[in-house]
């Protein structure tokens, strides 16, 4: 949606240059070809904004649901179009690719703060109580990650099915494909709210001490953003390898090599 709504201003503002243009050229119009082409231009403008507008307008609400019993902290979509979702009621609530809702993940002993699917169809939910689950593709329970003394604030899976698990400890704990423990990441100075990785497999880490850190395929620390004066509540990569950082102070920071 926030890339049509862009998009829909884009074509808005392409659309007014449009008008504008064709007035100041009013007065210097040699032959009927250049109002022609203005006029095409005009129209071409015209019918993109028409048609981003109807894409716009069918992007509408088919489900609300409803089964949670306090505040929803997590949602996320595996490969094969299951969602999960992750409350305060201590739950993790599956959905099948029809949104019927077939089984509610009961294991922990606080709220959920977080999920994250693999690749390969697995969940991972970190809580409130210091563990993170992790659930084969049938969502049984294979793996309990106990290693934080912490809440786990955000679980985020690499493209090579590493695990990476951020909390109140000041901490990211990595965990190779078959979970076991390999590195502890402990730069940050304040709790660490938000993980994500890229596709080549490199790692940002946002946190309360108002920096998002980046480390490289290996792990190690290559990059210390520290432009926000305020805490990091979320970070995320697109495809081209841009990072995004949200913060408290009400502003989202792109960063792009």
């Amino acid at each position: 949606m926030a890339g049509k709504v862009v998009a829909t201003l884009v074509l808005l503002c392409g659309c007014y240059a449009s008008r504008t243009d064709m007035r100041a050229a009013a007065g210097k119009v040699k032959n009927t070809d250049e109002v022609k082409q203005a006029a095409a231009d005009f129209q071409s403008d015209i019918e993109g904004m028409k048609k981003v507008l109807a894409d716009f307008q069918d992007l509408r609400l088919t489900h609300t649901l409803a089964d949670a019993d306090d505040w929803i902290f997590s949602v996320a979509w595996a490969p094969d179009g299951r969602l999960a979702a992750g409350s305060r009621d201590k739950n993790v609530r599956v959905y099948d690719e029809d949104l019927r809702l077939t089984q509610t993940l009961g294991d922990a002993d606080d709220p959920i703060e977080s999920v994250a699917w693999a690749p390969d169809g697995r969940l991972a939910a970190g809580s409130r109580d210091k563990k993170v689950r992790v659930y084969d593709e049938d969502l049984r329970l294979t793996h309990t990650l106990d290693d934080a003394d912490a809440w786990i604030f955000s679980v985020a899976w690499a493209p090579d099915g590493r695990l990476a698990a951020g909390g109140n400890d000041k901490k990211v704990r990595v965990y190779d494909k078959d979970l076991r423990l390999t590195h502890t990441l402990g730069d940050a100075d304040r709790l660490v709210s938000s993980v994500a990785w890229t596709p080549d497999g490199r790692l940002a880490a946002g946190s309360y001490d108002k920096k998002v850190r980046v480390y490289d395929k290996d792990l190690r620390l290559i990059y210390t953003l520290g432009d926000a004066d305020a805490w990091i509540f979320s970070v995320a990569w697109a495809p081209d390898g841009r990072l995004a950082a949200g913060s408290d102070d009400k502003k989202v920071r792109v960063y792009h090599k």
